[in-house]
């Protein structure tokens, strides 16, 4: 054992004249043992004992010591609480969890030692602020139950409020792996009645942390219940077993790191594995679809090259098409006369297009906003955001799309409200000031007003006093330790009025305070913590109002993403020579001019030799030969990619 390793451990073991704060931490650290425990204390989030080690190690920050265990200095390694997300960020991105624990009251009106608590569990399949969050690809926390003869897998990425979830036979346990590929969570939970896990589990080939968990019906459907409060529990007490119960320990876990409201979680939606063409992974890593996907080229890959979403949201979309081609005949030439009736129209596209570009993730900012770490700026980026809505759909019914127009819900109650409310310029926290606009309460403006014009008071107040005292060298000043104060030379002190209140004697003056002078400096003192009050209790109803249209967000959103899958795949069809294909349902195959996407995309105009394939019952196999090099592999992959970006809406480069 190292010295370092042996004094922590000696540390954390003997707890001999430990101060109140540290007993406060090691309590709290007691009840999460596995989680690394970010401490509030003042500007900074510090780490004690063993986590502080950890912590030096992992950030490269300096290890101090704080206090002694017995005779032994306690590590100690902080880290400044305006800066904290980032360091978050680095920790769980090393699949470490993490508990925070803030100060519950204020440190300055508190009555000993100040009362703290964990508000929040981070763990890998938890994350929901954007900052820590690739903003084209999904954050799934992912539970998995199974039985002799089913399975079932729900997952729920609590940034964006998406929750699905698909059962199985055993037929359809080989599926599986693949779902997992699809999926890519970051964490799963396994519902396991013994308590032990798979031998074999359908997710080895991803990295993810792992977490068993039992849970009987009865507590299956309390924490359910608890998560969906607006459904009536019988809903709940009708579904199969062992859905319930896996869905269950999906919300007992949520519960346990959110703690808090977690309204914007939709309800499950169902599908099937088979719902689409199945990609494995070895298919992933082959055609290097994504850009996680391993042995990528330093050319890029297909989302890389085919992407043209202007939103967070719509590429999250692309990414779900990209990974699940359709199957169905009808459903592909619909998003391929979709995307057709774009690509006619350029001007149509233009305008659709530079609307789109400032429209913010709309999804994860109301997760943000649920989930309580919102600040100002949360509200404002929302409802830029929402106000585009309106003229989105204008544009769509006057193109006579009603279908894409009609998932556009304008919310003008909403908007208006918050457009009434919010200051342009807003300040990244509402402990900052200066949120909600003048004209809104009346009693802020006054207190606003009172602060803007108290040096003008002041001012007269002074000539006020020099002309009914007659003593023209008296003033009015103020400082930090004696607050407002009225100031008469010594040798004029004895024509101070009698109700002048002697305050201060210094070295050739005299200090006195009026009942007047006193009634201001109060209303002054007072006026910026009333001011930041009542902002806040403005700016909490704004937030509620916004968790009241969550659903109607949450669809705007959606519908909002399609149209920018939809206008995207336009723009890559009119950026490139690709054509609309026509799907047929025969046995048959037919590419003329067929260029691979992503080589074609990096070599110079005319490099890249397109070529022919024809394949149809009558000739089912073509034998390719060739030196190395030749291009035999791209051949493949070219025609693999053609037949997937057909089968997702996409025109083709053919």
């Amino acid at each position: 054992m190292s010295s370092e390793n042996k004094t922590t451990n000696e540390a954390t073991n003997t707890d001999v004249g430990l101060t109140p704060l540290m007993q406060q931490y090691k309590s709290l650290k007691k009840e999460n043992p596995g989680a690394i425990l970010l401490f509030r204390c003042g500007d900074f989030y510090e780490t004690f004992f063993e986590d502080a080690v950890l912590v030096s190690k992992e950030l490269q920050i300096t290890l101090t010591a704080r206090g002694k265990s017995g005779d032994n200095p306690i590590p100690l390694a902080g880290v400044p609480y305006h800066a904290i997300d980032g360091y978050i960020n680095k920790l769980v991105q090393k699949n470490y969890t993490i508990a925070i624990c803030e100060q519950l009251e204020d440190p300055k009106k508190a009555k000993g030692l100040v009362k703290r608590d964990i508000v929040r569990i981070i763990t890998p399949g938890t994350l929901s602020d954007p900052n820590m969050l690739e903003g084209s690809t999904n954050n799934y926390l992912t539970a998995f139950g199974n039985n002799s003869d089913r399975f079932c897998i729900v997952s729920a990425d609590i940034s964006t409020g998406e929750v699905i979830m698909t059962t199985g036979d055993t037929a359809e346990l080989s599926l599986v792996p693949e779902e997992f590929t699809r999926l890519m969570p970051r964490e799963i939970l396994y519902l396991s009645n013994s308590g032990e896990m798979l031998e074999n589990p359908p997710w080895n080939h991803i990295n993810a942390e792992v977490k068993t968990m039992k849970l009987n019906e009865k507590d299956a459907v309390d924490m359910v219940s608890s998560l969906y409060p607006n459904e009536h529990k019988a809903r709940f007490i009708s579904m199969p077993s062992l859905s319930l119960r896996t869905l269950g320990i999906l919300a007992d876990h949520l519960f346990d790191t959110q703690r808090c409201s977690l309204s914007h979680l939709s309800l499950p939606k169902e599908y099937k594995l088979g719902d689409g063409m199945v990609l494995d992974e070895a298919t992933l890593n082959n055609l290097e679809l994504l850009p996680n996907s391993k042995n990528n080229n330093v050319g890029g890959t297909l989302f890389d090259v085919l992407n043209r979403t202007k939103t967070s949201m719509g590429a999250r979309m692309f990414k779900k098409w990209l990974l699940k081609p359709l199957t169905n005949k009808k459903a592909i030439d619909e998003r391929l006369d979709k995307v057709e009736f774009f690509v006619k129209d350029a001007l149509l596209l233009a305008e659709l297009r530079d609307v789109l570009k400032n429209i913010s993730d709309l999804e994860r900012i109301l997760s943000k906003i649920t989930l309580g770490s919102r600040n100002p700026r949360d509200l404002y980026s929302l409802n830029s955001g929402l106000t585009t809505v309106p003229e989105l759909k204008s544009i769509l019914e006057n193109a006579d799309q009603k279908e894409l127009a009609a998932n556009l819900k304008p919310l003008d109650e909403l908007t208006a409200l918050l457009s009434k409310n919010l200051n342009d310029e807003l300040p990244p926290a509402i402990s900052d000031g200066g949120v909600i606009k003048t004209g809104v309460n009346e009693e802020l403006d006054g207190l606003r007003t009172l602060l803007q014009n108290s040096n003008q008071w002041l001012k007269e107040y002074e000539e006020k006093e020099r002309n009914e005292t007659g003593i023209k060298t008296l003033k009015v000043s103020k400082n930090s330790v004696f607050g407002y104060y009225i100031e008469i030379s010594a040798g004029q002190a004895s024509q101070a009025p009698e109700r002048y209140i002697r305050r201060q004697t210094i070295k050739n003056y005299e200090r006195f305070i009026t009942a007047e002078l006193k009634d201001f400096e109060n209303k002054i003192f007072t006026a910026n913590d009333k001011i930041l009050a009542i902002e806040k209790e403005i700016y909490e109803s704004l937030v509620a109002k916004v968790i009241e249209f969550t659903q109607p967000i949450k669809d705007n959103a959606s519908a909002i993403a399609e149209i920018d899958v939809i206008s995207a795949l336009a723009q890559l069809a009119a950026d490139t020579d690709f054509c609309k294909p026509t799907i047929t349902e025969k046995n048959e195959i037919t590419i003329k001019a067929g260029r691979h996407p992503v080589v074609e995309k990096f070599l110079s105009s005319g490099e890249f030799h397109p070529n022919d394939l024809i394949l149809k019952d009558t000739r089912l196999q073509a034998i390719i030969t060739g030196p190395n090099m030749a291009g035999k592999s791209t051949y493949l992959r070219q025609t693999a990619l053609i037949v997937l970006m057909a089968q997702i809406g996409s025109f083709v480069n053919a």
